[in-house]
């Protein structure tokens, strides 16, 4: 054991000089997003890196390009098209941009200690938008504790205690849950002992984020120049770029007929290799092992919906009151041709729904609702995620609700 914590001191502070010294070389993350900083899909690692993350958003509220927050899951992490939201707002100016907070397995605590973390210093506008994923509140497709470990960004959780508009009530309650999520780093309320025991985890996590800090760096240094137009890739989606210069100038108003004609017309053509609305490469590469999992999925009467995350997004609502900060959640749908092949019929389905309206509703927090939109509709691409339409019509919401 001690020849353990020798070893993990000894390379910890191996890391910390070479940080230190590589961070006086070529200077802060303030520094390097001055000249790249924007991300169409943030990757984990660099989701984790808050720090990194403040940086990039005060540059491009310090650049103009008024960006929203945008907080959600694998919807802001997968298949780009013209109008899936981080790329959309930048083929124009419309007035206002969008920073992409999300990755697969984010959930409503995660969420919560974002928004607490960014309203430290600013958020613009004071407010943020929130796309919630049925797969966090049903109890058969929840994911497991322990992707909060993969996810937790620590910089996050720090910047989230300081915050000074946020009660202590609040604080020990989102750390209160994060401990009984079997949580691997220790919080305000970890009991003394558990705390001692977690040390040496404690101290691999600083030398995995030190390390991590300067590979990010490192990727910003060595990101190819965009040139004035956003790389937007599926293979180079996390690159650090310039903001585009067609953000700049006389902004325009949006053509939402226009827009939204266009998008469902690519979306039927993407769909017209099948009868179930499908984007095709999703029908020809991803459907059947969907299928497959979803029919071992089941349903107890007693606990459909979990619990646990209802009280975490309620957590994520009180935390943007005490902060100022206005939410705007889009409730999107599920492909009703694929959840009725699982044990998730219309039944469940609508449990959900209309928890999250309730929610919303008592906490009087806006609301776009598009949980009536079927499959046939083309509002979605697969499962859950949306469609060139979908989004489409997500950015209409997302643009009334911040210009208004």
């Amino acid at each position: 054991m001690i020849k353990r914590f020798i070893g993990l001191f000894s390379g910890f502070a191996l890391i910390a000089g070479i940080l230190g010294g590589f961070l006086v070389t070529i200077g802060s993350y303030e520094n390097l997003a001055s000249n790249k900083p924007f991300i169409v899909c943030s990757s984990l690692e660099q989701l984790r890196d808050f720090n990194l993350q403040r940086a990039n958003y005060d540059a491009r509220i310090e650049q103009g390009d008024n960006p929203v927050l945008v907080l959600a899951s694998s919807e802001l992490n997968t298949y780009l098209s013209k109008s899936y939201t981080a790329s959309f707002w930048t083929d124009h100016n419309y007035g206002m941009d969008i920073m992409a907070e999300g990755y697969a397995h984010i959930c409503s605590l995660w969420d919560a200690i974002a928004v607490g973390a960014f309203d430290k210093r600013e958020i613009t506008n004071n407010k943020v938008v929130i796309i919630p994923s049925m797969q966090w509140f049903m109890e058969g497709t929840k994911y497991s504790n322990d992707v909060l470990n993969e996810t937790f960004s620590k910089g996050a959780y720090d910047e989230f205690l300081k915050n000074e508009d946020i009660s202590e009530d609040t604080k020990i309650a989102v750390s209160e849950k994060l401990d009984s999520y079997e949580f691997k780093y220790p919080t305000i309320t970890t009991p003394l002992p558990q705390k001692m025991s977690m040390t040496l985890e404690t101290i691999d996590t600083f030398a995995a984020d030190a390390a991590s800090s300067v590979r990010l760096r490192c990727a910003i240094l060595n990101a190819p120049k965009n040139d004035g137009k956003l790389i937007v890739s599926n293979s180079e989606k996390t690159l650090s770029q310039a903001i585009p210069t067609s953000r700049f100038g006389s902004p325009e108003e949006p053509d939402w007929t226009a827009i939204q004609q266009d998008a469902l017309e690519y979306a039927k053509s993407r769909a017209s290799n099948n009868d179930l609305f499908l984007d095709k490469w999703v029908y020809d590469n991803a459907y059947e092992d969907w299928l497959k999992s979803a029919k071992k999925w089941k349903v107890d009467d007693n606990k459909v919906l979990n619990e646990s995350e209802i009280e975490d997004f309620e957590l994520f609502i009180k935390v943007c009151k005490e902060s100022g900060i206005e939410p705007l959640v889009i409730l999107i749908p599920s492909n009703d041709l694929l959840y009725d092949q699982s044990a998730y019929t219309i039944k469940y389905r609508n449990m959900y729904y209309d928890t999250m309206r309730n929610l919303c509703d008592a906490n009087k927090v806006k609301l776009a609702d598009f949980s009536d939109y079927s499959a046939s509709t083309y509002f979605l691409r697969d499962n859950t995620h949306p469609s060139n339409y979908g989004w489409s019509l997500i950015n209409e919401q997302i643009y009334n609700f911040y210009a208004n």
